[in-house]
């Protein structure tokens, strides 16, 4: 019923559940638009810029049962053609991996909640 109604609809009401707030904004509610518009901005700047990185990093070491960290107790010596010396390359910071995975999963969980109540309430 309600995907009838989404093919039945104008462009502006597709192109609503890409972009949060272009229905708020074209109808005249421009200060609701652009607080939607500006948490999905928000939310694809920190997942492009931070939270991806360490998602990606927190489930690689969750499922293969992980060396997080393990690098940080060994430093490794590693050889720098540029210096002609070994230098000494630190680990990972398992703590923060954890942290920032977790965080971001709550980020992710709070943004497709907080969208599909959205999109269901109209």
């Amino acid at each position: 019923m309600k995907v009838k109604r989404f093919f039945k609809s104008n462009i502006i009401t597709k192109l609503s559940v890409l972009v949060m707030g272009l229905g708020h904004f074209c109808r005249k509610q421009k200060i609701v638009g652009l607080l939607y518009l500006s948490v999905q901005v928000i939310f694809i700047l920190y997942m492009s810029l931070f939270g991806g990185k360490y998602i990606v990093m927190f489930f690689q070491n969750f499922f293969t049962g992980g060396n997080v960290g393990f690098k940080e107790t060994q430093i490794s010596n590693e050889w720098n053609s540029e210096l002609g010396e070994y230098t000494k390359i630190p680990g990972d910071n398992s703590f923060h991996i954890v942290l920032y995975g977790i965080l971001t999963i709550f980020i992710i969980l709070f943004f497709v909640l907080f969208d599909s109540k959205i999109m269901t309430k109209h």
